[in-house]
């Protein structure tokens, strides 16, 4: 085989090789705007964070389009003893797929939409979200932090439910209402500082008491 039809071999080869990287992509891409691979994300989901929670995750429906954002709508999660301690009627976040390819965790859009939020004290005092996530589950940092970071997110019309003990058989509950704020920025961690940095835009609520 003489060198020019090497070349021409070459050119060929390469040509088929870019065009089936384009075509798996872009089957890929269908497959995530369609409803099977919606429902592989929200198994992948759940098999992922259920472990970490002490209870119970459930997730009603998942979508959205899967390389650019992701939407997930009747997010139950339930403590120990069953009883509901958060409830997001939809959550939706944008993401850039470089960034995870890069190792970076950074939602550039967090929208939480009718967040209803339980606090509920226990007898021995403590507070049934510090019991909620699993401490035997907490990842061992090695090196440098990645990177965490919340942009631009936004909490609408949320609940939190407040039920403090006053007596063995007495429970004195407030509901705090029409929970709305926005957060420019929130960093969990980066890996330069330790700290935990938070910029909010705005905030209102109200207090209900009996």
């Amino acid at each position: 085989m003489n060198r020019r039809a090497i070349l021409k071999l070459a050119r060929w080869a390469s040509g088929a090789a870019i065009t089936a990287v384009v075509v798996g992509l872009t089957a890929i891409a269908l497959l995530l705007m369609t409803s099977p691979g919606h429902d592989v994300l929200r198994s992948l989901a759940l098999q992922r964070l259920a472990p970490l929670i002490n209870g119970e995750l459930r997730i009603g429906v998942v979508g959205g389009e899967l390389w650019r954002y992701a939407e997930a709508r009747d997010v139950v999660v339930l403590d120990s003893a069953g009883r509901p301690a958060l409830r997001i009627n939809r959550v939706r976040a944008s993401y850039s797929v470089l960034d995870l390819l890069r190792g970076r965790i950074v939602v550039r859009g967090l929208t939480l939409t009718r967040p209803v939020i339980v606090l509920e004290q226990r007898a021995d005092g403590s507070w049934n979200l510090q019991h909620l996530v699993r401490a035997d589950t907490a990842p061992r940092q090695e090196g440098p932090a990645g990177l965490v970071e919340l942009r631009q997110a936004r909490l609408v019309d949320g609940t939190v439910i407040v039920k403090r003990l006053v007596g063995p058989d007495s429970v004195d509950q407030r509901r705090i209402v029409g929970l709305t704020f926005e957060l420019a920025r929130l960093r969990l961690s980066h890996p330069d500082s330790g700290a935990i940095t938070a910029r909010i835009t705005s905030f209102a609520a109200r207090l209900i008491a009996p």
